[in-house]
C-alpha cells in the first residue's frame, strides 16, 4: 500500500485525543466507609459493569473514526508503479486503428469516432514532459516523431477511417521499437480497435517488446454484429469479345453474428441491371453465384455487385472492369509466303474480327511491330537486334507474340538474342525429323481450365500429331499449357510488362506436324490471338492498398489518373521489372478509377476492399490477448469505465479513501446510536427511585432494631 498524500499522515495523532480527554475527564472515587451499604453496592454492580463497557467501546469508535478520516485524506492506494503517487515522466504510444472495419455503424456513431474520442481522453493524461506518439494504423503503421500531447490533439482530428484491412503486427511491432527507443523506465501502449482476430495473424506470444510496459487495450465493438460482404467478382480465364456472353462469378459472405439471412444480390453491368436474386446466408456462410452479361461494342465495361443493407457498407458493393477489345491488328511474319499460308488461311474465316498484314522477315521495321496488336513469327531464322527490341517494347506496352518455330530457325540466334528479351528459356534438343511421320509426339497433358482450351476440346477428339519439336530448358519459370505425351513442354506463356509472349514448341508446317489440317486448328489460332493481347488473364479489382501497374498509352510520358470520388493525379511511365508501366498507388478509394491521356480516357481498372480479411469483425479471444501481453502489465478497458480512472489505477494504485471515509461515516453513525442509549439507560428511572427509597426505609429498620 502506498499514500498519495502522505503528508496528512502526520494527522494520525489526532486518534489520541479521545483516549487523552478520556484520562482528563476521568474521576477518582472516594471510599467512604460505611457499615449499611452493603445492599446498595448489591444493586448498582451489574449496572456499572455495562456503563464501563459502553465506555470502552465508544473511546475505540471515537479513536477508529479520526484514524480512518486521516487515512482518507492521505489516499492510501494498491498496487502502483509511480512512486508515491506522483507523475512521473512517460513514454507511450497511442496505437488507433483506422481499418476500414471501423467504419461499421452504431447508434451511438462510428466505432471509429468512438475510438478516436477515447484517444482524446487518453492525451488528457500526460504532461508536456512526456514522451508521446500518435500512431495511426491498418494494414501498416504511420509513424511520427513525438509530439506535445496538445499538438497531438489536433493531429488526431484529422485522422479518418480507411478502406484497408487491419494488421496489427505491423503497429505493435512499431509501437514497441519506439518505447524501446525512448530508454525511458515508465512505458505505456494504448490501443484503440475493433479487436477482430482476422488483424491479429502472425502476432506472437509474450511479445518482449513490451516487457514491464503497462498496454491499455480499449476495443470498440458493435452490440450485434451484422456484415453482409462481396468477398470475391471476377470474370476469369475468360476471352472476352462483342457479343459474346461472359461469367462472372460472385461471393458473397454473412460474416455477422445474425444467425440467418436473406440477402438480395444485384449484379449491373454496363450501367444496366441485368440480375437479381435473393440467397439465403448462415452466419459465417459463403455462397458463390454465377451471372452472365454481353457487351456488343468494344471497349471498357463495368460490372458491379451490390449485396444487402448493413451497418459495414465499405464491403456491399465490388466492381470489375472488363476490356472488350475490338478488331486485333496481327502482323505475320515469316522467311517467305509459304511459312505463314495456313495461319493467314485461318484468320481468313474471322469474320472482321481480324485484321491481317503479312511481311516477309527482310522487309519487318519497326513501325510495323509498333502498329500491330500481335505479331505472330512463322519459322523466322533470326531478328536483328532493332527488331528484337521494337518487339521487346511493343510486349512491355500490352502487345503480343505467337512465336513457331521450324527448320529455318537458328537456334543460336534465338537463345542469345531472341529469347533472352521475350522468354526465359532455351532451345534445347531437336526431337524426330521433319517429315518422317511414323515417328511422332503426341498431345499429353493439356489445361482444359485454360482460356485458350476451355470449352474447346472434348474428352475425345481427333488429336494433332507432332513429327518434329524442341526441347525446352527454363520451362519451370514459366506457365506450360500444353506437353506432349511424353511431359515435354508444346506451348509456353510468359509475361512481359502489360503483354503475353507465347511460344509453341512445334510449327505450322506439315513436315513438323499435321495440327493446320485437324478441326481445333482455327479456333485455338482465334483464341491464342485473343489470349496474346488480352490485359489480364483475369478481370477482378485490384485491393485497396495494392499499386496497380496499368500499360502505357500511346508514346508514354504522362497520364492523368482519376480516382473513385474525383481527385485526380498525374504519373509518369516507371519501370517495374523490365517493364514500362504506369504505377498507380496505393490505391486507397474502391470504385472505378480512370486513366487520361492526350485528352481521352485510356484506360480504367477497378479497385475494392479486401473484404475476404476485413469484413469478419469476430473478436479476439480473451486467452489469446492475454498470451500475446504475457510480459506486460495488460489492461482491459470497458466500455462504460472511465479511461482517467483506470489509468489512475495503473499508475499509482487503486485508491482507498472512499472505502475508507465510508466506514468512518459508519462507525460515526454507530456511535451516535451507541450514545444517545448510554445516555437514556444511565437517567434515573422510576423504578429505581423505589428500590432506593424501599433499600433505605429497610436500612433504618434494621438502624432501629
Amino acid at each position: 500500500m502506498t499514500f498519495l498524500n502522505p503528508a496528512f499522515l502526520y494527522g494520525l495523532g489526532a486518534a489520541l485525543l479521545p483516549v487523552l480527554i478520556h484520562l482528563l475527564n476521568r474521576q477518582r472515587a472516594v471510599t467512604v466507609p460505611f457499615s449499611n451499604v452493603a445492599l446498595l453496592r448489591q444493586l448498582q454492580q451489574d449496572r456499572m459493569r455495562r456503563v464501563k463497557l459502553r465506555q470502552i467501546v465508544l473511546l475505540i469508535l471515537r479513536t477508529l473514526i479520526l484514524l480512518l478520516v486521516v487515512l482518507a485524506f492521505a489516499r492510501p492506494a494498491l498496487r502502483g508503479i509511480a512512486p508515491g503517487g506522483a507523475h512521473v515522466r512517460t513514454a507511450a504510444v497511442l496505437l488507433l486503428d483506422q481499418s476500414y472495419g471501423m467504419g461499421y455503424r452504431t447508434p451511438t456513431g462510428l466505432l471509429f469516432d468512438r475510438a478516436r474520442s477515447r484517444a482524446g481522453e487518453a492525451l488528457g493524461l500526460f504532461s508536456g514532459d512526456d514522451r508521446v506518439r500518435l500512431v495511426p494504423f491498418s494494414d501498416r503503421p504511420i509513424l511520427s516523431g513525438a509530439g506535445d500531447p496538445s499538438g497531438l490533439k489536433e493531429r488526431l482530428a484529422g485522422v479518418e477511417v480507411t478502406h484497408r484491412t487491419p494488421r496489427v503486427v505491423e503497429a505493435l511491432k512499431a509501437a514497441g521499437q519506439r518505447l524501446a527507443a525512448s530508454g525511458e523506465v515508465y512505458r505505456e501502449v494504448y490501443l484503440f480497435t475493433h479487436l477482430a482476430r482476422f488483424g491479429w495473424e502472425g502476432v506472437a506470444d509474450s511479445l518482449a517488446l513490451f516487457e514491464g510496459a503497462t498496454v491499455y487495450v480499449v476495443p470498440e465493438r458493435p452490440g450485434r454484429l451484422e456484415n453482409i460482404a462481396v468477398t470475391r467478382l471476377s470474370a476469369f480465364n475468360q476471352l472476352v469479345a462483342p457479343g459474346s456472353p461472359v461469367a462472372f462469378e460472385v461471393e458473397v459472405m454473412n460474416a455477422g453474428e445474425v444467425p440467418e439471412v436473406e440477402v438480395p444480390v444485384r449484379f449491373s453491368f454496363g450501367g444496366r441491371r441485368v440480375e437479381q436474386t435473393v440467397i439465403g446466408l448462415q452466419a459465417g456462410e459463403r455462397k458463390r453465384l454465377l451471372f452472365h452479361a454481353t457487351s456488343e461494342v468494344s471497349g471498357s465495361a463495368d460490372g458491379v455487385v451490390e449485396a444487402g443493407d448493413d451497418p459495414l457498407p465499405a464491403d456491399n458493393v465490388r466492381h470489375v472492369v472488363v476490356d472488350v477489345p475490338g478488331r486485333i491488328e496481327v502482323l505475320l511474319v515469316g522467311e517467305t509466303a509459304e511459312d505463314i499460308y495456313y495461319v493467314e488461311r485461318a484468320f481468313a474465316a474471322s469474320e472482321g474480327l481480324v485484321s491481317v498484314r503479312s511481311v516477309t522477315r527482310d522487309r519487318l521495321v519497326e513501325t510495323d511491330v509498333a502498329r500491330s496488336d500481335l505479331t505472330i513469327l512463322c519459322d523466322v531464322a533470326r531478328l536483328s537486334p532493332g527488331q528484337v527490341t521494337a518487339l521487346r517494347e511493343r510486349v512491355r506496352r500490352g502487345g503480343g507474340v505467337l512465336i513457331f518455330l521450324g527448320e529455318k530457325v537458328e537456334v543460336a540466334s534465338y537463345n542469345q538474342r531472341l529469347l533472352p528479351d521475350l522468354l526465359p528459356l532455351k532451345l534445347t534438343t531437336l526431337r524426330g525429323t521433319p517429315g518422317k511421320t511414323s515417328a511422332y509426339r503426341g498431345l499429353g497433358a493439356v489445361e482444359r481450365d485454360h482460356s485458350l482450351f476451355r470449352d474447346l476440346l472434348p474428352e475425345r477428339f481427333d488429336a494433332p500429331r507432332f513429327y518434329a519439336s524442341y526441347d525446352v530448358e527454363g520451362q519451370d519459370t514459366l506457365r506450360v499449357v500444353a506437353r506432349y505425351g511424353d511431359g515435354g513442354a508444346a506451348l509456353c506463356e510468359g509475361r512481359l510488362g502489360a503483354g503475353r509472349v507465347l511460344l509453341f514448341t512445334s510449327g505450322v508446317d506439315l513436315r513438323w506436324t499435321d495440327l493446320p489440317l485437324r478441326g481445333i486448328f482455327v479456333p485455338l489460332l482465334h483464341r491464342m490471338a485473343q489470349y496474346a493481347v488480352a490485359h489480364t488473364p483475369m478481370f477482378e479489382a485490384t485491393l485497396v492498398g495494392q499499386i496497380a501497374e496499368r500499360p502505357v498509352a500511346g508514346d508514354g510520358g504522362t497520364a492523368e489518373v482519376v480516382s473513385p470520388d474525383g481527385s485526380s493525379r498525374t504519373v509518369r511511365t516507371g519501370v517495374s521489372g523490365e517493364s514500362d508501366v504506369y504505377r498507380i498507388g496505393p490505391l486507397e478509394t474502391p470504385g472505378i478509377w480512370r486513366v487520361r491521356a492526350g485528352g481521352r480516357e485510356v484506360d480504367r481498372f477497378a479497385c475494392a476492399v479486401d473484404a475476404a480479411r476485413g469484413a469478419d469483425l469476430a473478436a479476439l479471444e480473451a486467452d489469446r490477448l492475454g498470451r500475446i501481453f504475457g510480459r506486460a502489465r495488460l489492461r482491459v478497458v470497458g466500455p462504460n469505465e472511465s479511461l482517467k480512472k483506470v489509468v489512475a489505477e495503473m499508475r499509482y494504485g487503486r485508491e482507498l479513501w472512499r472505502p475508507f471515509l465510508a466506514l468512518a461515516l459508519a462507525l460515526m453513525a454507530a456511535e451516535m446510536l451507541l450514545g444517545r442509549s448510554s445516555a437514556r439507560k444511565e437517567a434515573p428511572r422510576g423504578g429505581d427511585r423505589e428500590g432506593l427509597t424501599s433499600a433505605q426505609e429497610k436500612l433504618q429498620i434494621v438502624s432501629e432494631r
